[in-house]
Parts: structure tokens; sequence; C-alpha cells
């Protein structure tokens, strides 16, 4: 035979050999699969939608609950797109830190920092959640920082009981308070086991804070 690549596959199969196996180079890069991240999606409260941007934006959040509760008269909720969702036209008029309807995240935030000794600006970072306690009806029950927790667990709808500063007298994490606090955890925070604590340990203090 002139080929000889013919010639020696004709020679080993008359000796009964099969040709030699053909090895594939190694993929040193292999193809990874595409991480399955879920979007992050954010609710911004304004006062109108322009060029992309939320005009006059006070407040933006990760969940649609808790910016439909700081939407004041005169703002709206906007979802990504700029379309809005909610109109606070209706809104009560109402005065910060006293009334639990309208009692928006920030005012929570420096009614907290004052509560444990931080500075009161309204922003929440490491020397927040870092002074804060945890709170439940077995530990710092009667804690000054259970006032707020209160007006803002009301504010958000999970809360329907009295909140004791408005009648003068001292605060108390209930039963109440621990039903609020396991219903958000649920809601919120995904809990397959709430235990009515709000705690740095966990999730509960930066949620409600706006840390996450």
């Amino acid at each position: 035979m002139d080929n000889p690549e013919l010639w020696e596959d004709f020679k080993r199969q008359v000796a009964g050999k099969s040709a030699p196996a053909v090895t594939q180079p190694e993929n040193k890069n292999p193809a990874q699969p595409e991480e399955n991240k879920e979007k992050e999606v954010w609710y911004r409260v304004g006062t109108g939608w322009k060029n992309g941007i939320c005009q006059n934006q006070t407040g933006a959040y990760h969940n649609k609950k808790f910016a439909i509760a700081d939407c004041r008269p005169g703002q709206k909720v906007f979802d990504e797109k700029g379309k809005a969702i909610y109109s606070g036209e209706n809104a009560a008029v109402q005065e910060p830190g006293v009334s639990a309807a309208g009692y928006t995240q920030k005012q929570f935030v420096i009614d907290v920092q004052k509560a444990t000794g931080s500075n009161p600006d309204g922003v929440a970072g490491d020397e927040t959640i870092g002074n804060t306690v945890t709170v439940s009806r077995s530990s710092h029950k009667y804690h000054a920082v259970v006032t707020p927790l209160e007006r803002r667990m009301k504010a958000l709808g999970y809360y329907s009981g009295e909140i004791e500063a408005d009648k003068g007298e001292p605060p108390c994490f209930g039963l109440g308070m621990e039903e609020a606090v396991n219903a958000y955890q649920k809601e919120v925070l995904n809990y397959k086991s709430p235990d009515g604590e709000v705690t740095a340990g966990k999730k509960a203090w930066k949620s409600l804070l706006g840390m996450i």
C-alpha cells in the first residue's frame, strides 16, 4: 500500500488489535454554569421621576411595605422602572416620633440611637448596630429602645397594641410585640422558626434599621 497509515491499520486488523484511542486535549477552562443570582429590587420614595432618577428622594427600600409606610403626602413610591405604585396623598399628616402612623425609618433610627447611646444622626452604621441590645419578652423588655420598636412595628402594620410612652408609662415588650416580631421574621426575614427576638446576632435589628 502506498499509504503507510492504511498499511499499519491493515496489519492491526489482521492481528486483532484495535486502533489506539484518540486522546482529547484537556480543557483547562471548562465552562462554568451561570449563577442564578436574584436581582435586587429597589422601591424609592420621592416627589417624581425624571430621566431614570427619583426626584427629591427620601428613601430607598428593598421591601415595598417599608417604602409605602414611609411615603408622606406629596410623595409617591416608584418601582425600578419609574412607575408610581403608591401615592402618599391620602396619608395622614403625623408628627414624627410621636404618632405611630407616619413613623419613618429615619426617625426610628434616630430614636434607637438616642435610646442606645449612639450619635443620633439618622444613619445606621457600625456604632448604631454595635450599641443595640437584644430585646424580647425575656431580655431587656423594659429598655427604652422598646418604644421606637413599638412605633415602627405599628407603622409597618405588625403591631396593634398600645404604646406605653403615649400614656406616660414605661415601655414593656409584651406578648403583642412578640407576636409582631414573629410575623415580621416570617414575612420579611423568611424565618422558618421565628423566636420573637430582636437581636443584632441575627437579621432583625439590621433589617429594621435599613442596613440590609
